[in-house]
């Protein structure tokens, strides 16, 4: 046998292989189209979307397609997903934080076996890029959180009103500082001379009792 001819029947299969997986993904032809946020709460949104194409016409096993949506933070930091029916248009996420931006992005994928799961590997049949829509969820005014916050805010604005008031009820006393050194002097002065009176007592004292004994 020709050994161009071993070469090319040894890669038939593989060539064979990879024309019908192009041909499933391709024949799918579905795609997500018209992703909307519905609903936007303080710690909860809403996205719903349309499936366009004919699901039971695309795979034979179209139990094996799910919807994969996939919630990530403004910074790509993925928060939760849902792998949800083809059927379904609509799902609520409720693990969101107020007043914070996020964004769901969706595809359709499919299963290899029965049991596998929605993730970044999963086979993606549905039609150009992956749909994607934008939303920051509502201020909460009454969380716990800003309660908190302004809650300290007050705690600390009262108590400088509080000191402004004190402060111009009840000024401190200015001493004059002339007064306050004359009072001084007389003081020093005051304690010198009663210290030399002690002195002389003392020696006056002293003296007595040694006449005394002589």
């Amino acid at each position: 046998m020709d050994t161009n001819s071993m070469s090319r029947d040894h890669h038939l299969p593989s060539v064979l292989l990879l024309l019908m997986l192009s041909f499933v993904t391709q024949s799918s032809g579905l795609s997500i189209e018209n992703l909307n946020v519905t609903d936007i709460g303080t710690t909860s949104v809403t996205f719903n979307w349309d499936v366009v194409g004919d699901i039971n016409d695309t795979v034979d096993d179209d139990d094996l397609l799910r919807s994969y949506l996939l919630l990530e933070t403004g910074l790509g930091i993925e928060i939760d997903s849902a792998c949800l029916e083809t059927d379904d248009t609509e799902h609520t996420f409720n693990s969101v934080q107020p007043y914070t931006s996020y964004v769901g992005c969706i595809r359709i994928v499919r299963f290899d076996n029965r049991g596998d799961r929605c993730n970044d590997d999963s086979t993606v049949v549905s039609t150009g890029n992956d749909k994607c829509s934008a939303v920051v969820t509502d201020f909460q005014p009454f969380s716990a959180m800003n309660i908190t916050a302004l809650a300290a805010a007050g705690g600390i604005a009262l108590g400088v009103i509080i000191a402004a008031i004190i402060n111009f009820a009840c000024p401190k006393k200015k001493l004059n500082d002339s007064v306050d050194r004359e009072k001084m002097r007389e003081w020093s002065k005051k304690k010198r001379a009663e210290s030399a009176r002690d002195f002389l007592r003392t020696v006056h004292v002293q003296n007595g009792n040694n006449s005394i004994r002589s």
